[in-house]
């Protein structure tokens, strides 16, 4: 059965939650909640292992920046040199630009945070967006099994759409870092071999 993202509030209640193996709707409801929640904590550990990424991969290109001038192919006067030192700068901050992109938090804004607590009541813009402190605390009072279910199921989605635009930017970040060391790497191997040349 499809369940639409209709309000907590308005959800049917009519729906036979038991399993067709035979458990009895309280098993199943445990079960879907534990299920759900340590799914919601292997997602925080995805997020946590995705931000030490993209910090190890900042550091990285931050000290390539800041590194001596020698360090990037540059030659007073030699055009193409100068060209492929820009092209390795922009790529660099490229990368950065990414790699923070990926670091920062994804806040919803005012609408989608309104959105989330009609839809469920588990992930913090989904409880900022209430008006008032009593209305979680009178909800979870009386909140059915199917309610908190369907409230860590959505967070969970929502995180997981994060975390899939997170290792994106990830993905591409560590794609440009490759490029640059092959670009540094070559223009040192071409700068050795020029120098045994001579």
């Amino acid at each position: 059965m499809k369940i639409t993202r209709a309000q907590l509030d308005e959800m049917a209640m009519d729906v036979d939650i038991s399993s067709q193996e035979g458990l009895d709707a309280n098993h199943m409801s445990r079960a879907r909640i534990q299920f759900l929640t340590a799914q919601n904590q292997a997602l925080v550990n995805q997020f946590q292992f995705a931000d030490a990424k993209a910090g190890v991969l900042i550091t990285l290109m931050g000290l390539l920046a800041f590194q001596r001038p020698e360090i990037l192919p540059v030659e007073e006067g030699v055009v193409a040199m100068a060209a492929f030192s820009f092209l390795v700068v922009t790529l660099i901050v490229t990368c950065l630009i990414l790699a923070l992109l990926a670091v920062l938090p994804r806040f919803p804004d005012a609408a989608a945070r309104k959105a989330q607590a009609d839809d469920e009541r588990f992930s913090w813009p989904g409880l900022t967006s209430l008006q008032d402190g009593n209305d979680y605390t009178a909800y979870m009072r009386t909140a059915q099994a199917s309610q908190l279910i369907i409230s860590i199921a959505r967070s969970n989605q929502n995180m997981a759409q994060i975390l899939l635009r997170k290792y994106f930017l990830l993905r591409v970040s560590f794609l440009i870092a490759l490029l640059i060391a092959a670009l540094i790497s070559l223009s040192m191997l071409a700068e050795a071999g020029l120098r045994l040349i001579a």
